[in-house]
């Protein structure tokens, strides 16, 4: 049965879109907006106007419980390439700062946005804990005047580092299991317009489901089309916001928005009634977990989500197995190196794609790599010198025979 996503999809690419107004941009950053903030807990939602402010206690509290009395003191970081800014040291000046005035300036009713504007707040808190809190821009709806938006939507990312001490309750070689806490919140900062333009958003939005609903999609804006890309079905919402993490490398909340997607198409498929799409879905979502907790040194974890589509005949899907395997020291690297080189050998040449030729490169290179780790000096060398003779392969040979070079020496 086909969802919304698939009948929207399947007219869109039979209607031409109209042609982008001016604002389209613009109206984009606004749905980004507005979507990030429905769909955020009700505890993390918060708008404000030029009048008020959005405190660090309130951001602190909502996300991992923090108190005013834990914190004892906190460098405010304005230049981030530099590491210069400000420190401060009175709590009850740290709890009210306001974080929307690092990121945009008061203007009248207006917010306009300061270019490029990064942020970062080093919180140290008692018992030697640290609270890392990073501040960007996350768009707006522009209003015309400069950058003064009649809405600008902040993304904040609160995180908390693992304690060091506890280090030593951990068993040498597991350290993948001391982890920190990370979340990001988005929160608006409004002019006094911008109650019509949010209500405006959200009368775009229920028209869109009710022309959807009358099967009306060619009347469908170029707002409302951009609107549904994003918001199909809770699997498609979650991958949305998955690959947005993703996209600036913030793992943690990528693993969290992955794994809804996990759960929820595993249960359809358990339920015999998941589509050809979902099932692709449901491979993606297992092969960015991988790739996730891969980034985070949590091999175990990229293990279970990749051996479950390394397998499907999927380039991308074995390369990411293998480098996992082979960067956690894996017994099992080598003999599944091994076995696909020895399942290329036997595919005819003419049957080869482009991708098969990087991947023979890529396995050639991760055998090098096991007979390294496995102290098969001679043998890694051997691959390496093969490798000298080839255009991709001739730096990184040169570079590789130096350290196994460095490695005969320091055993001597």
């Amino acid at each position: 049965m086909s969802s919304i996503f698939d009948i929207f999809k399947r007219k869109n690419e039979e209607t031409p879109p109209a042609a982008p107004d001016s604002n389209s941009d613009s109206m984009k950053d606004t749905i980004r907006g507005e979507l990030e903030m429905d769909f955020q807990p009700a505890n993390l939602k918060k708008r404000i106007t030029t009048g008020e402010n959005a405190s660090l206690g309130w951001l602190l509290g909502v996300t991992f419980d923090v108190k005013k009395e834990e914190i004892l003191n906190m460098f405010f970081v304005s230049n981030i390439e530099n590491m210069s800014g400000k420190l401060l040291a009175n709590p009850d000046e740290i709890w009210d700062f306001d974080l929307a005035s690092t990121i945009v300036s008061r203007h009248g009713g207006n917010f306009e946005a300061k270019p490029d504007e990064q942020v970062e707040l080093i919180i140290t808190c008692r018992k030697n804990s640290v609270i890392i809190v990073h501040l960007r821009e996350s768009g707006g709806l522009i209003a015309p005047a400069s950058r003064r938006k009649s809405s600008v939507y902040i993304c904040a990312t609160v995180c908390i580092p693992p304690d060091s001490y506890k280090k030593q309750n951990i068993a040498v070689g597991q350290y993948e299991r001391l982890q920190g806490r990370m979340l990001s919140v988005t929160f608006a900062c409004d002019s006094a317009t911008a109650s019509q333009r949010v209500a405006e958003f959200r009368y775009m939005r229920d028209e869109a489901f009710e022309k959807i609903a009358q099967n009306r999609i060619n009347t469908l804006t170029n707002e409302q089309r951009f609107m549904l890309n994003n918001i199909y079905e809770n699997a498609g919402l979650n991958f949305y916001f998955a690959q947005k993490a993703l996209d600036e490398k913030r793992f943690t909340d990528a693993i969290f928005f992955f794994t809804l997607v996990y759960d929820d198409l595993q249960e359809r498929w358990l339920k015999n009634s998941i589509t050809d799409e979902e099932r692709d879905l449901f491979f993606n979502a297992c092969y960015f977990l991988g790739f996730c907790y891969s980034e985070l040194g949590m091999y175990e974890k990229a293990l279970y989500f990749l051996e479950i589509v390394c397998y499907i005949n999927n380039v991308g899907y074995k390369i990411e197995y293998i480098n996992c395997l082979v960067n956690k020291k894996d017994f099992r690297a080598y003999s599944t190196v091994t076995r696909e080189l020895d399942r290329i050998s036997k595919i005819r040449r003419s049957e080869w794609t482009q991708d098969m030729d990087i991947y023979l490169q890529f396995l050639r290179r991760r055998q090098a790599y096991c007979y390294i780790d496995m102290n098969r000096l001679d043998e890694a060398e051997k691959i390496f010198r093969e490798m000298l003779d080839e255009e991709g392969n001739h730096d990184f040979a040169i570079n590789e025979l130096a350290y196994i070079q460095r490695k005969r020496k320091a055993a001597q």
